[in-house]
């Protein structure tokens, strides 16, 4: 069995973040998405993608 790359790993955590994100409602739903990419972002500093998406889950967990 092959190791995955981290850029695999990094892909296929975000496609799964992604996969529910438009299904999002509540405040909650999108705090927990907020944290879910924050988390991503932290294990990959070089990638943006995951910071991006931080930034733009943040104020919707506010309304």
């Amino acid at each position: 069995m092959q190791e995955q790359t981290t850029d695999e790993k990094f892909v296929k955590a975000m496609e799964k973040a992604l996969s529910g994100l438009d299904t999002l409602k509540t405040a909650e739903q999108w705090l927990a998405a907020s944290n879910n990419f924050e988390r991503i972002a932290q294990k990959e500093t070089k990638e943006w993608l995951a910071h991006y998406y931080v930034a733009f889950a943040k104020p919707w967990h506010s309304i």
